[in-house]
């Protein structure tokens, strides 16, 4: 199969094609068009609205063959992620640990990320939400992710690197800010049964 980038370039082209035949021989056209491209909100009528809908309808198709695992190599190794974890997190700084229960889900072609961290008690102290959950190569993960600390309510965002030393365990490096405080550490992960 070709790239996606090749594919793009033969339908953009084949298009622009298209929308020159229709301007050039029929210049007034019904064809409208409203869609989203890169957050904007586009619409357009005649020959231009023929381009901008066939150019949507690609990007649908290649956003549904990744879905579907056709397009995308990486989405077999996101499926593998996918599952309960057990992590250990450890401040470069203070020298704090903490433990807790996170859980990958794999759905439409995405891993998103929810769990605990607990704290000196055992109980749940952090809450971390992420729907970016990203594979750099197959052996490295990169999350951006947000945690909010359920005693003051405070919210903090954080970004971490990990890599996958086996299909059970991941580990790498974390850094989190929020307000004018910067906090870095380690952490390690382990597939739960």
């Amino acid at each position: 199969m070709k790239s996606p980038g090749t594919l793009f370039i033969v339908i953009a082209i084949l298009a622009l094609i298209v929308v020159v035949v229709i301007y050039t021989r029929l210049p007034i056209s019904e064809a409208q068009a409203k869609g989203e491209i890169w957050g904007m909100t586009i619409m357009a009528t005649g020959p231009l609205a023929g381009y901008i809908i066939l150019l949507l309808l690609y990007r649908h198709l290649v956003v549904s063959l990744d879905i579907f695992g056709l397009n995308s190599p990486q989405l077999d190794e996101k499926k593998k992620i996918a599952g309960n974890w057990e992590i250990e997190s450890k401040s470069l700084l203070s020298g704090m640990v903490f433990k807790g229960a996170l859980t990958f889900v794999f759905k439409n072609g995405k891993l998103s990320l929810s769990g605990n961290l607990l704290n000196h008690e055992g109980k749940k102290a952090i809450e971390v939400v992420s729907q970016l959950c990203e594979l750099t190569n197959e052996d490295q993960l990169f999350l951006a992710y947000r945690m909010n600390d359920l005693a003051n309510g405070e919210s903090f965002e954080g970004i971490s690197r990990l890599n996958k030393t086996n299909s059970n365990e991941m580990e790498g490096h974390w850094s989190t800010f929020g307000g004018t405080e910067v906090h870095n550490g380690s952490i390690t992960y382990k597939r739960t049964k």
